[in-house]
């Protein structure tokens, strides 16, 4: 959507991918890289939006790779060009979700996430506890970010 009414297109490719069976041991994102749409050779970056239906009050949790320097300045500027509340960290070696597939393979990943909660995979975590105003928040901040690095690129160290 987003993209799609600009009338600019970004230096770089982007690629949007769903993935599925994140919780039976990311079999999408596994696949994915054994079969990539475009090389991973090619990939500067990987951008995860895992669980950002319930941020509430909460600042939005930005993890990152380690091994790029820009990366966080960059998630940084792109928070505060929104005035979004931000809590920036250096990704865990073990966050199980679709990034880590990347990260692993020394792609430059960050994930976005809104937080953990009571209901957390559970089936009491319906749709009508989204909070949709923290959905869209996070999605803003997905999109810039990504069109940054889309336009910027990135270094490894």
């Amino acid at each position: 959507g987003a993209f799609n009414a600009l009338k600019l297109r970004p230096r770089r490719t982007i690629v949007f991918v769903g993935f599925s069976g994140e919780e039976y041991g990311l079999w999408g994102s596994k696949f994915y890289a054994e079969f990539p749409v475009i090389p991973l050779s090619k990939t500067i970056a990987m951008v995860n939006l895992d669980m950002i239906g319930r941020l509430g009050n909460r600042a939005i949790s930005v993890s990152h790779s380690d091994f790029v320097p820009e990366l966080e300045p960059m998630i940084k500027r792109s928070g505060a060009e929104l005035n979004s509340k931000i809590d920036v960290h250096l990704m865990g070696p073990r966050e199980p979700s679709d990034h880590s597939v990347f990260h692993s393979r020394q792609i430059p990943s960050v994930h976005l996430f809104a937080g953990f909660h009571a209901d957390y995979h559970t089936p009491a975590d319906t749709a009508d506890k989204l909070t949709f105003a923290g959905v869209v928040s996070i999605s803003r901040l997905a999109a810039v970010l990504v069109w940054r690095i889309a336009e910027e690129g990135l270094h490894l160290n």
